[in-house]
């Protein structure tokens, strides 16, 4: 009886323990949620926007990323521009990761970064508080 109790010890010990989650601040401007995010440029206004692919930077904070080509983008607008594909480094509270991202024109001052799922999907689980105000971020 007591192996049996020490064996199960010992293989809960092995399982590892799930990352306290991770509560971050965000405002919302214009029903959208906007959050302070650091990229290769320093601390930027990030909006969060789960449903774009890819995230994409402004053109001037492209402008010190290393290109990795041209490609043509099509928003939900409709409207299609040139635009560049980079690797850039973006830190959401403790996660820093290095994503491809689109640089181009945002089309807005309110923000410089669009954090879109290629950044998000390595976040683990993500909840959006709306009652608190917070992104929570689990891994």
């Amino acid at each position: 009886m007591k192996a049996g109790a020490i064996l199960a010890l010992l293989f809960l010990m092995c399982i590892p323990a799930k990352a306290q989650p991770e509560a971050i601040p965000f405002r919302l401007v214009n029903g959208h949620v906007i959050v302070r995010c650091s990229t290769d440029m320093g601390p930027q206004d990030c909006l969060v926007d789960t449903g774009a692919q890819t995230s994409q930077v402004s053109r001037s904070l492209g402008r010190g990323l290393t290109p990795i080509s041209q490609i043509s983008v099509r928003g939900v607008t409709g409207n299609s521009q040139h635009a560049t594909l980079a690797t850039g480094s973006l830190t959401l509270g403790s996660l820093s990761v290095e994503v491809p991202v689109v640089v181009a024109d945002l089309g807005t001052k309110e923000y410089s970064v669009i954090l879109g799922a290629n950044f998000f999907m390595q976040a683990g689980e993500l909840t959006i508080d709306y009652a608190d105000r917070e992104l929570i971020l689990s891994r």
